[in-house]
């Protein structure tokens, strides 16, 4: 079985050393507004794998505020019945539990127990909660059936509840609307940043292109200079007299000069 309520089997009780099977051990699944006559009991509640599953946003959101908000007593007291007076013992008799958000109370009538409860949710607030629940115990000692004085409960439970949603609806849109103003802010520190990036990115490449311009001017202007030089070699060597051509040959140690015979010509070849 995978819920407690679903066990078939015997449980059993740890005695201070070991566990041993206990038949008068029960778990039974109830529901907290609605309580077993006869039975004392505190009930907790676990979030649940659906509640784990929910979606983020909006129904997270409305949760918190629908958990949280709650409605000034001025407001709901003219919706709430008539409360305890003043000097009623009832008023010592109730338990407000800050984790479940209800006021619980137990009334005993001869050999009867009634566990009973207001919530915070149902309520709109905790004051609100508080009178009910006084009210309630008014209705016991009137000598009502808990049946009844559920049905009363109820009933000023849906009086309350317009009232409750008006206002869990307008801290939702209030929320939400925060939600897209930070949005928003988010995007536009996001667009900045971009902006910046870009830009930086502009002025590298700019640089960079400057670079390679100056490094091609660079390369251009020692090639001409090369070209330059090599021209001006060419023509001194087209430009050199043949006649200043002479052959020098060392003989026994000393340096012969012989002359071109065939520069100058020796008879004027005329125009071709």
């Amino acid at each position: 079985a995978s819920l407690p309520w679903e066990i078939k089997k015997i449980w059993k009780a740890f005695n201070g050393e070991s566990y041993d099977e206990d038949p008068d051990l029960t778990v039974s699944l109830v529901d907290p507004t609605n309580l077993p006559d006869n039975v004392e009991m505190r009930v907790s509640s676990a979030p649940s794998s659906k509640r784990k599953s929910r979606k983020d946003g909006e129904s997270r959101a409305h949760a918190a505020v629908q958990a949280d908000s709650t409605v000034s007593l001025e407001v709901l007291k003219p919706l709430l019945p008539e409360d305890a007076p003043c000097n009623h013992h009832c008023h010592q008799l109730m338990n407000w539990e800050p984790v479940g958000k209800r006021v619980t109370f137990i009334y005993k009538r001869e050999r009867e127990k009634y566990c009973f409860q207001t919530t915070l949710v149902r309520s709109g607030s905790r004051e609100a909660a508080e009178v009910l629940a006084r009210a309630c115990w008014m209705k016991f000692e009137a000598g009502c059936s808990k049946e009844e004085v559920s049905a009363f409960r109820q009933a000023y439970y849906d009086r309350v509840t317009p009232v409750i949603k008006a206002r869990q609806g307008s801290e939702a849109a209030s929320v939400k609307e925060e939600r897209q103003q930070e949005k928003k802010r988010s995007r536009q520190e996001d667009g900045k940043g971009k902006r910046k990036d870009d830009e930086a990115k502009r002025v590298k490449k700019s640089e960079q292109l400057a670079k390679v311009d100056l490094d091609n001017d660079n390369l251009l202007s020692s090639s001409s200079s090369s070209s330059s030089s090599s021209s001006s070699s060419s023509n001194g060597e087209e430009e050199q007299d043949p006649s200043e051509t002479q052959q020098l040959e060392c003989v026994n140690g000393e340096v012969v000069q012989h002359e071109s015979k065939f520069w100058p010509p020796k008879q004027h070849l005329g125009r071709l």
